[in-house]
């Protein structure tokens, strides 16, 4: 019989494991935990995130993609690039990315959106961030209907593109919240 643990409550059965290197990788990869002759219900499914990061850069300018590329690269995230909403919609149907970074001039303002919307699907905590030549009304406009969260303006300083791509990848605390089961 196990030890009883501080804090826990009579009948908890804790499990500690390791995720194989080469689990699949989703935000819910089914799971089976067999105990003795018990096994789990099916329909378990656990998040299996890579240890790194991944970003997708929409730019139809190949000096841009290449920039941001190398620079995010050698920051130790793993860069995917995409000349057109087609390549990014494939490229988003096969990973899961934690973030965009998309050309307001480039390609239709609708397809890029519906673009954004796509990869969302597979990470309904996508961030986005939209580039621009200048910062302006329209510029504003275009990237808060994008669902931006920040807009890099060209010239744009290798530091500071990776210190704000950080700075929106960085996991934010979930606040504690103490709820009152009534039986």
């Amino acid at each position: 019989m196990p030890a009883p643990r501080p804090h826990a409550v009579e009948g908890l059965l804790q499990v500690n494991f390791r995720v194989p290197a080469k689990a699949p990788l989703g935000d819910a990869v089914p799971v089976t935990l067999t105990v003795g002759n018990s096994r789990s219900p099916d329909g378990v499914t656990m998040a299996v995130r890579s240890a790194t990061q991944r970003i997708l850069v929409i730019d139809d300018a190949l000096t841009n993609r290449n920039w941001l590329s190398r620079v995010l690269s050698r920051a130790g995230y793993e860069v995917f690039t995409a000349r057109s909403n087609r390549e990014a919609a494939e490229h988003a149907d096969e990973r899961a990315i934690d973030l965009v970074i998309s050309n307001l001039s480039s390609g239709s303002q609708q397809e890029r959106l519906e673009t954004i919307r796509r990869v969302e699907g597979r990470r309904p905590q996508l961030k986005v961030v939209a580039t621009a030549a200048a910062l302006g009304p329209e510029a504003l406009r275009a990237a808060e209907l994008r669902g931006a969260q920040s807009i890099f303006t060209r010239p744009m300083s290798a530091r500071a593109v990776v210190e704000r791509v950080r700075d929106l990848l960085r996991p934010r605390p979930v606040p504690y919240e103490a709820l009152e089961i009534l039986r």
